[in-house]
């Protein structure tokens, strides 16, 4: 049994109902209004809002984890952008949990005595436009995504999306020196990479260069399709005063 939640921390004014399962042999707490249930963090950490526990991160999510999660908010992250943790949370400090500039609000450790600065900079793609960049210490940056671009054709040539011109497009938008980059056939959900992809195109996506698909340098009866791409771009927090 996790000795961090041998107490059912307040969620809210009102009763707070501690639940034994049995069967697992694990106490959680559950609230009986819309805040949700602070989970169990039975190897995880926990995370601290002040003096309460209201929330879990885990490196791994099985059966054993999502019982302990039962009733918070678990954040997860995709296939397409896998990330190194999960997190359950009562539901109300989600929108906190999405953005870096209220990470301060919160501490994460085993105990409470020994927890540190949270940083949920696992979590990247649970994120999405808020992903952190730096994630020692209080974030300083986090990463800002740029829409889907299709500025060119498949047709003549070939399919160019270059870092180039894309900045002389959309200059507000794309940063001079991206950190990432993601591309992929229009409209699809795949990303794909540089190299020889399962049509037998040979693609380059390159954050310094773009996307790009050369005609000349397929093989015969081979042709570029229309792609798109996006870049991720480093910003600075701003600070409260």
């Amino acid at each position: 049994m996790n000795k961090h939640a041998t107490r059912c921390p307040s969620l809210q004014a009102g009763a707070v109902a501690c639940l034994v399962v049995a069967a697992l042999g694990l106490l959680w707490t559950a609230a009986p209004d819309a805040a949700g249930a602070v989970p169990l963090c039975d190897g995880g950490k926990v995370i601290w809002q002040g003096d309460e526990a209201v929330g879990c991160v885990f490196t791994r999510f099985g059966e054993a984890e999502k019982a302990m999660c039962k009733g918070a908010q678990v954040l997860s992250p995709t296939a397409e952008l896998p990330g190194r943790c999960w997190v359950c949370v009562v539901k109300k400090y989600v929108p906190a949990i999405k953005d870096p500039r209220q990470w301060r609000l919160f501490t994460v450790g085993v105990k409470r005595s020994g927890a540190k600065r949270a940083s949920f900079a696992c979590l990247r793609p649970s994120l999405h436009n808020q992903q952190p960049y730096e994630s020692i210490g209080e974030p300083t940056h986090y990463v800002r995504w740029t829409r889907w671009l299709n500025r060119d054709g498949p047709s003549g040539s070939g399919d160019f999306e270059t870092l180039r011109d894309h900045r002389r497009e959309s200059p507000r938008e794309v940063c001079e020196k991206p950190i990432n980059i993601e591309c992929r056939v229009k409209g699809s959900g795949v990303v794909v990479k540089t190299g020889v992809l399962p049509d037998g195109v040979v693609f380059t996506c390159d954050k310094r260069v773009g996307g790009v698909c050369d005609n000349r340098k397929q093989k015969r009866g081979v042709r570029c399709r229309d792609y798109e791409v996006r870049f991720a771009c480093a910003e600075t927090l701003r600070r409260d005063p």
